[in-house]
């Protein structure tokens, strides 16, 4: 009886396989055509957070801007402040967008130094962009993806110009 009712999990697990697949698929489509095209920000206040010991940071601020530009099936690449990004992974926000108010997140890996007092050289970012209110312009998110807890940096506002 135990054999049966294991194998019978073992079948039921390697039947979803193909819903997982076509779920996971479904997250990689091209990103809508109202976000292709290149976006700017003007200069925005960044937050940059060290960690300084067991639950201790230090932040470091100052502005810079947000060049972003996104082409498809589902890239972007962009200049943040001192630093910059390319071919970063786009992803389809799991959540429903009305709810989460995020669209997309976009994994921007490394991009160095964001500012002269940036102290933080090696950080991954990503960039959570919500739903579009108006055809030409994008909010983003900035966050730090280096931590569990993607510590929210900046708030962009981005036009259209291509």
């Amino acid at each position: 009886m135990l054999h049966f009712f294991s194998t019978s999990i073992f079948v039921f697990a390697l039947s979803l396989i193909p819903i997982a697949k076509q779920q996971d698929s479904n997250q990689t489509k091209n990103i809508e055509q109202v976000y292709i095209g290149t976006w700017e920000s003007n200069l925005t206040q960044v937050k940059v957070r060290s960690k300084t010991g067991w639950f201790s940071y230090e932040f470091t601020k100052d502005s810079i801007s947000l060049e972003l530009t996104i082409e498809e099936p589902m890239l972007a690449k962009g200049k943040l402040g001192l630093g910059s990004f390319m071919q970063a992974n786009i992803k389809k926000n799991k959540g429903n967008d009305s709810v989460t108010g995020i669209r997309y997140i976009f994994e921007c890996g490394n991009p160095g130094k964001l500012f002269d007092a940036d102290s933080e050289t090696d950080k991954k970012l990503e960039l959570w962009i919500k739903p579009l209110v108006k055809q030409d312009t994008l909010e983003a998110e900035l966050r730090l993806a280096s931590s569990m807890d993607k510590f929210p940096m900046a708030h962009f506002i981005l036009v259209k110009k291509n």
